[in-house]
Order: C-alpha cells, then sequence, then structure tokens
C-alpha cells in the first residue's frame, strides 16, 4: 500500500506501526498456496481472500492547517481502502492496564489524557464534513464514502477493561491487520456493491491532503506543543530540541526535547531501563542541586514530565519549564547585545562566574555548557540547562557514554578537569559577552588572537581561565 508519509510529524514506534500496516495491506504478487502457507502472517492474510479489494492508500502524519481544533485536525493515519476510510490513532503503551473513567483515559492509574476514542471521533466528523464537499466527485455518485474510525495499540497494554463503549473502537495492531483478508474485511464492515470503487477516486484524496492544506503533524507532549526547532546541532543528532507553547495559555513557554535512541550506540540505548538512566540522569543531578542550593536549582530548566522507565522508547518526548523571556545565549546577544552597556555586560558576566561558582562549591560540573545550555532574560537573569553529562560527586561521570550524550563530545578538553572544563567554557562565553558576540566557529577561531591583543583588564583573566584556571580565581578577579 502507498503511504504518503509528512516528515516529522510521527515518533519512531508508529512509523513502525505504519510499515506493518503498509505492508499487511499491499496488493499482494501471484504466489502458489504452499509459499504463502509458509510465509509470514501478513503474506497468508493477503493470499487467502484474494486480491480483488486493493490497491489502498494512506496518508500519515499530517494536520490540516486549516483547523482550530487541536489535536482533532491531525492525523496518525487516514487509509482510503476501496469503499471506505479509516481514521487510524496509534498508540504504542506497553506494560500495564488500560481503563476509562469520564472520558478520560489511565494506566496504571496515571493519567493519559482525554479518550483517544473521543478524539478520534470529533477528527471523523471533521473529515466527514471535508468528504461531503466533494460529494458529487466521487465515483459512487452522490454518496460520501463512511468514515470508520479506530485507536489501534500497538503495545502490549491491556485494553480489555475499558467499557464496551471505548472497546468498539480500540483494537490491537495484530487485529488490525487480519482486515487484509477480504473475507474478514467484508464480515465486518459488509460494503454495498455500488461504494466498492473509491480506489478510483486516490486523486480526489490527494487534492484533499496533499495540497496546501496539510503540513506535518506537530509534536505535543503534556499539554504543550513544539513551535519551532531552536536545537538540531547534537554531534550524534541523539536529541534535538523545540521550544514549544502551552495549549491553554499561549503565553506560557517550554523546551521541548526529543530523544532519538536509535542514534545512541551501547546498550544502554536498546533497553527501556538503559533509556530511563540516561533520561534520569539530570533530574538526578537537578534533585542533588535542589537539597544543596534551593535559589541554583531555581535557576535550572527542570523537566515538567513524569517519566516511567517504561516510557522510554526509543523516540522518546519530554517538556522543560522555561523561565518566561529567556533565550538562549547566542540569541540573547543577537537582540540585546546592542543595548547593554559595558557595566551591563560586566554584571551579567560577574552573575554568571557567581552561579558557577556555587555549583562548583557543591562539587556540581556541568561538561557541556555552550549556546545550547544557557539562557538568559533581559532582566539579567540567568538560567542553565541541558546537565545530561554532567558531573557531581559522589556519583560521578557518565563514564564512556559521555561523548555521546554531550554536544562536545570527546576532544582535547578530557586532558582536564570536569570543574577545569566548565572553568575553560565559561572563560569564552564571558569573552563574547564582555565584546557582544555570538559564539561562532569564526569568533572561536580568532579567539586565542584577540586575547592576545586585548588591552582590557580582563583579558589576561580570561585568557588563564581559557588556559585551564580555577572558578574561584576568575570569580575573584570578575568581582573586583
Amino acid at each position: 500500500m502507498e503511504i504518503e508519509l509528512w516528515e516529522g510529524g510521527l515518533q519512531a514506534q508508529e512509523i513502525k506501526a505504519i510499515d506493518m500496516i503498509k505492508a499487511a495491506f499491499a496488493k499482494p504478487k501471484l504466489k502458489s498456496s504452499k509459499s504463502a502457507r509458509g510465509g509470514s502472517l501478513q503474506d497468508q492474510l493477503r493470499s487467502i481472500g484474494g486480491s480483488s479489494m486493493f490497491p489502498w492508500k494512506g496518508y500519515a502524519g499530517f494536520r490540516f492547517v486549516d483547523s482550530d481544533r487541536g489535536y482533532e485536525g491531525e492525523f496518525d493515519l487516514v487509509i482510503v481502502t476501496h469503499c471506505n476510510v479509516f481514521i487510524i490513532e496509534l498508540k504504542d503503551w506497553n506494560h500495564g492496564e488500560i481503563t476509562c473513567s469520564q472520558d478520560k483515559w489511565y494506566k496504571n492509574n496515571q493519567l493519559m489524557g482525554r479518550s483517544p476514542v473521543s478524539v478520534t471521533r470529533n477528527k471523523k466528523f471533521l473529515l466527514d464534513n471535508k468528504l461531503k464537499r466533494e460529494k458529487h466527485r466521487f465515483s459512487n455518485k452522490g454518496f460520501t464514502p463512511f468514515v470508520h474510525f479506530f485507536v489501534v495499540m500497538s503495545g502490549n497494554a491491556d485494553f480489555s477493561k475499558l467499557p464496551d463503549t471505548e472497546l468498539h473502537h480500540t483494537i490491537s495492531l495484530d487485529e488490525f491487520l487480519t482486515y487484509a483478508d477480504q473475507k474478514t474485511f467484508n464480515d465486518k464492515f459488509r460494503p454495498h456493491p455500488n461504494a466498492q470503487v473509491l480506489n478510483q477516486d486516490f486523486a480526489i484524496f490527494d487534492e484533499l491532503f496533499l495540497g496546501n492544506s496539510t503540513a506535518p503533524k506537530q509534536i505535543s507532549v503534556n499539554g504543550y506543543k513544539a513551535e519551532s526547532l531552536i536545537f538540531d546541532e547534537h554531534p550524534t543528532k541523539l536529541y534535538k530540541e523545540f521550544l514549544a507553547k502551552s495549549e491553554s495559555s499561549k503565553q506560557d513557554e517550554a523546551l521541548l526535547r526529543v530523544w532519538n535512541f536509535k542514534n545512541f550506540d551501547g546498550v544502554k540505548g536498546g533497553t527501556p531501563e538503559g533509556r530511563y538512566s540516561i533520561v534520569s540522569r539530570e533530574r538526578e543531578v537537578l534533585s542533588y542541586i535542589k537539597h544543596q542550593n534551593l535559589d541554583l536549582y531555581k535557576h535550572c530548566l527542570r523537566s515538567l514530565t513524569n517519566v516511567q522507565p517504561d516510557d522510554v522508547t526509543t523516540e522518546f518526548n519530554e517538556v522543560f519549564e522555561l523561565p518566561p523571556n529567556h533565550s538562549r545565549f547566542n540569541e540573547f546577544i543577537g537582540k540585546f547585545g546592542k543595548n547593554f552597556s559595558e557595566v551591563d555586560r560586566a554584571n551579567l558576566v560577574k552573575l554568571l562566574v557567581a552561579k558557577f561558582a556555587d555549583l562548583h562549591r557543591m562539587k556540581v560540573a556541568h561538561r557541556d555548557l555552550g549556546d545550547h545550555s544557557l539562557w538568559i532574560s533581559p532582566g539579567k537573569e540567568i538560567a542553565l540547562s541541558n546537565f545530561i553529562s554532567a558531573y557531581h560527586q559522589p556519583i560521578g561521570t557518565v563514564g564512556d557514554y559521555r561523548s555521546q550524550l554531550s554536544i562536545s563530545g570527546k576532544n582535547a578538553d578530557d586532558e582536564l578537569s570536569p570543574f577545569q572544563s566548565d572553568v575553560k567554557t565559561l572563560g569564552i562565553l564571558c569573552w563574547h559577552i564582555l565584546n557582544d558576540e555570538r559564539i561562532s566557529p569564526v569568533s572561536l577561531e580568532k579567539l586565542d588572537e584577540n586575547l592576545a591583543s586585548c588591552p582590557e583588564w580582563y583579558g589576561l583573566v580570561i585568557e588563564n581561565a581559557i588556559a585551564g584556571g580555577v572558578i574561584i580565581m576568575l570569580k575573584n578577579c570578575l568581582m573586583r
């Protein structure tokens, strides 16, 4: 089955399920009965009922841009069969029991949001209305194709305790794949003979779905939707980050991080427990900071996502609270740096150094400081993020995995202690703040030359810090 896929609109586990659906509902090749009996489940299903109902066509991972209905305008998968239309909502939920109460679904008593059956039912209404406008164009003249909707569970969570009204539209992926058998399909949907010409009308659906009225689905986590990609420079593409906005309050912004553990080289990336240990590392560090210095903790981006080991799939999303009016380092310099006086810049540097002095005093080293992990507001407030590869006693380092987790990777700075590495990067940041410069390959390439010729009092201080000084020396010199 041909499926039109919008890049960026789906997670890895959803794409995996869609690939299985694509294979199951493909137009079968002629095979002997002997080879079909020995083939895969999909091959056997397709060989049973013949091929008269194929081809079908799918559209995956899109949203209608003219819809203001939030989730109800977003579609995981729409399938146009030979006689009707399926709306598929995919749920890759594992290791638990699914229940429903007051139109909300729970997994092991954890709220998972509004019933996906209710949400998908409203998607049916939206698509029904769009198809009615095209009624006169369909081969089955004067009739609008019937739209069915399903919540397809691709994980192993037990949903048998759902009420009948929910179960009627909720099926496992394996059960859905049985519809590739024409007899099973006909027993379930009983298509009218005149309706079995819909696969002659793919061009109408292409116009509806492939035109300017659709775009990729937006990533959504914990009530926040990704608005703009702000970081996609991780050397191994382990994660990328988006600026996200709350669906309930457009003024409330957050950082949305999308992990892709397919790009993690090692055993940890291949198991839920290993992935959980990577994701939870930052929480452990922040919890330690919280109990040592509450004020500093309040100036760190904290996760708003409740994480359980079984939830950390190959592609995993989490949301971090973002203080109001904070921008990443380079964006801040570009927007506000020119409006800062020399005194303002010096005060900002003092604040930054003081925060790291506090951090090092409690035996915590960030180890991945840079444009992506430093946030500044016009009011000269500073927040820190991305403690993914941080060092702190007594737990220590992340070990061999650090080169895959940090943006800096593995380089010559490994000769320095974790704290000396922080000070070196801190010196570089201070130079760029004091000189109103964004960090770039060009600015870093010219840094040694600029430092050597710098007539200002801070030139030698920063040069020593970059050469591997200690935080207290940098603090004492800059605080004068």
